[in-house]
């Protein structure tokens, strides 16, 4: 599931003649759609051998935060800490936006690290964990499922889904060719 769900692209730079073809951004995305959802809680219960009970609460808590935002985990890498380093707002080099094939556009509500341990990223998500991945950045992006006049973010009739990294060193779009899950 989670590779039906996460997309990956690199952005590369021939910055000078000293070092040529930096990372500007080597970025995975994994939206964390209704579907995903449904598949993690099935695995992370596997995976910790939950009660019926408690695999229940956490699907509801799953798909409530589902209905009310979109989701990313979103890990980053490039030649330079700072280009990666969503957090710092001051010092952001990316404008990061969400929108769909109408031209919708949101921004992030709010950019938090994850802080899950290392054995459980991994498990969950593949692309965690290897040794070339020392200096990677691990941020979940939650953006709002509806404006403040209470339309979707995403429209229902959505096909495209980008989620788009722009900025003085190129841009990265993150595209899911496929149509927001609903309840089940």
């Amino acid at each position: 599931m989670v590779n039906r769900w996460t997309r990956h692209a690199r952005l590369q730079k021939d910055f000078d003649k000293v070092a040529p073809f930096d990372t500007a951004l080597d970025v995975r995305a994994t939206f964390q759609a209704w579907d995903w959802r449904w598949a993690y809680v099935e695995r992370y219960a596997s995976t910790y051998k939950l009660p019926e009970a408690d695999k229940q609460k956490l699907r509801d808590e799953q798909l409530k935060i589902a209905e009310d935002s979109h989701e990313f985990h979103v890990a980053a890498q490039a030649s330079r800490y700072e280009w990666t380093d969503f957090l710092n707002r001051k010092n952001q080099v990316w404008r990061i936006v969400l929108f769909d094939d109408s031209g919708r556009e949101v921004a992030p509500s709010e950019v938090r690290p994850v802080k899950a341990p290392l054995a459980e990223e991994a498990a969950f998500y593949p692309y965690i964990g290897g040794l070339d991945q020392a200096f990677t950045t691990i941020v979940l992006f939650r953006f709002p499922a509806k404006f403040p006049d209470g339309s979707p973010t995403v429209s229902p009739e959505t096909k495209h889904l980008t989620l788009r990294f722009s900025g003085p060193l190129g841009t990265v779009d993150l595209v899911w060719d496929t149509v927001l899950a609903k309840k089940q």
